[in-house]
């Protein structure tokens, strides 16, 4: 059984898209108060921890981390190369801070560019496997939106993407196993969007971009 701590900035356009598609695929998978005979979770196994919107800020997220021992952090928001930002891009983490206390997690941050240099000094500070993206995540939506955020007819094939390492991790696959299922994914979803070559480079540069322990920014055998 692993913990987990979601992040969600929840506070524009671009990190509403990204938590509406995490609610749906991700966390309403956890165990919760209804009963079986409405839902049957995906992950019964797993307790998770969700800090969203206004609660997506420091020190709300290092005090629990402080306060419970975190097997797993997936994290959607704003970034840059050495920064990852919560609640109305309200400072998370900075690669230059001392992160020995996060020791043990494995780390998933969906937001541009955190790759570049947070992802590699996590690692260097003892987290186990770290997955980003080096250069800026974007997606193609619909205009106007959908009420339903995760009805979006174009957006869905960025974001689900990406849900599919939090899908993977939480399923117990090693590192292969997860950036084999993305790497599936991309190809089965270019080939897909063969009619649209905007989209299909859009695509490409998230797939591209993507950097985890397969590619030495952790241990590619840790599991939770």
């Amino acid at each position: 059984m692993a913990h987990v701590l979601g992040i969600d900035a929840d506070c524009d356009l671009f990190t509403r898209y990204i938590t509406a598609f995490r609610e749906k695929l991700i966390f309403s998978n956890f165990s919760s108060w209804l009963p079986a005979f409405f839902r049957t979770p995906k992950w019964p196994q797993h307790s998770h921890h969700h800090l969203k919107g206004k609660t997506a800020t420091q020190p709300q997220v290092d005090n629990y981390l402080a306060a419970h021992k975190v097997d797993y952090i997936t994290g959607g928001g704003h970034g840059v190369a050495d920064i990852f930002t919560g609640f109305n891009r309200s400072l998370i983490w900075k690669a230059d801070q001392n992160f020995t206390y996060l020791q043990g997690p494995i780390v998933h941050l969906l937001s541009c560019q955190t790759g570049a240099a947070l992802g590699q000094q996590m690692v260097r500070n003892g987290v186990r496997a770290f997955w980003g993206y080096t250069a800026k995540f974007r997606f193609y939506f619909d205009d106007p939106q959908p009420r339903d955020l995760t009805q979006d007819s174009l957006a869905h094939f960025f974001i689900e993407m990406d849900c599919l390492i939090d899908t993977e991790i939480l399923n117990g696959s090693t590192a292969d196993q997860v950036y084999a299922a993305v790497t599936n994914y991309f190809a089965t979803t270019f080939n897909k969007l063969s009619n649209d070559p905007y989209s299909q480079s859009l695509l490409l540069q998230n797939y591209r971009h993507l950097v985890s322990p397969v590619t030495n920014y952790g241990d590619a055998a840790q599991t939770i």
